[in-house]
């Protein structure tokens, strides 16, 4: 099995951070309140897309379980637990 290089990383957080930006840009359209509270949604989706694929990176290179769970505000075991593969 091979290990995707960093260069994979980096696209699949420019996709997700940009999957997060169009969701947030929709929510600011739509007027109706229930349609604000779907969009909203997708930017949660959206959001949690963008961490995991910022976690993968930062992992890809080579930072610890305890820096990335010190900028979660987790344990590096609550870290690793969440987002470890």
């Amino acid at each position: 099995m091979t290990t995707p290089d960093l260069n994979t990383f980096t696209l699949a957080r420019s996709a997700a951070l940009d999957n997060l930006i169009n969701a947030a840009e929709f929510v600011s359209t739509r007027t109706d309140t229930l349609d604000m509270i779907r969009a909203a949604i997708m930017v949660e989706l959206h959001a949690t897309n963008a961490r995991r694929a910022i976690i993968s990176q930062a992992r890809a290179e080579g930072r610890t379980w305890q820096e990335i769970g010190d900028a979660l505000g987790v344990t590096r075991q609550s870290a690793h637990e969440r987002f470890g593969q």
